[in-house]
């Protein structure tokens, strides 16, 4: 027969866990938790970088394609570098002018000056008619994009024309630069 002494041990294994137990599995839950967490918000931070890399570098591609070929969006189409008939760029002032004369559908000649500045961290476009001398504007116009932290071009008078636009996302997190060289077509032939 079993005494008192004797069935107490059988009761402590009985009664469940004690609360330094409970307390110690909680711990444990909750560091699982954190590392848990910890690797989706690294995940998540990687996917909104790619996806701020991606938005950026698809915004810097644009302006460069934009300038190089030109933009057909306006009411009025802008017609790019590479028909250009003169060129002028003034890196000291992140500026490039050219000159294009181009038919509309209608066949109204005309003679442009594009120009293309970087100022306060934003791209501008101004179109205006040609005047000789072809000179650069940096004033007015319209902004084509924000975060432009570099809009470099070669020396006056070189070609082919190098342009490089460097654009970095609104957080600062994300930056770009995509470049081009460019021979305008009609500056061979006066055309």
């Amino acid at each position: 027969m079993r005494t008192a002494s004797d069935r107490r041990p059988v009761l402590a294994e009985t009664r469940g866990a004690s609360l330094v137990e409970a307390v110690v599995g909680m711990a444990l839950l909750g560091l699982m938790l954190v590392a848990v967490l910890t690797v989706y918000s690294t995940s998540w931070r990687a996917e909104v970088e790619a996806f701020n890399d991606h938005e950026v570098q698809a915004v810097a591609r644009d302006m460069l394609h934009r300038i190089v070929h030109g933009d057909p969006r306006p009411a009025v189409p802008v017609m790019g570098l590479v028909r250009a008939r003169e060129v002028v760029t003034d890196p000291a002032n992140s500026a490039l002018s050219y000159r294009v004369t181009w038919k509309d559908d209608n066949d109204v000649v005309h003679d442009d000056a594009v120009h293309y500045y970087a100022s306060g961290g934003t791209l501008y476009r101004l179109v205006t008619p040609y005047t000789d001398p072809l000179t650069t504007v940096t004033t007015g116009g319209t902004p084509l994009a924000s975060g432009v932290t570099a809009f470099e071009l070669s020396d006056p008078g070189a070609i082919p024309v190098e342009i490089s636009i460097t654009i970095t996302h609104h957080h600062g997190a994300s930056s770009i630069t995509v470049q081009t060289r460019v021979t305008p077509r009609n500056l061979a032939t006066g055309g």
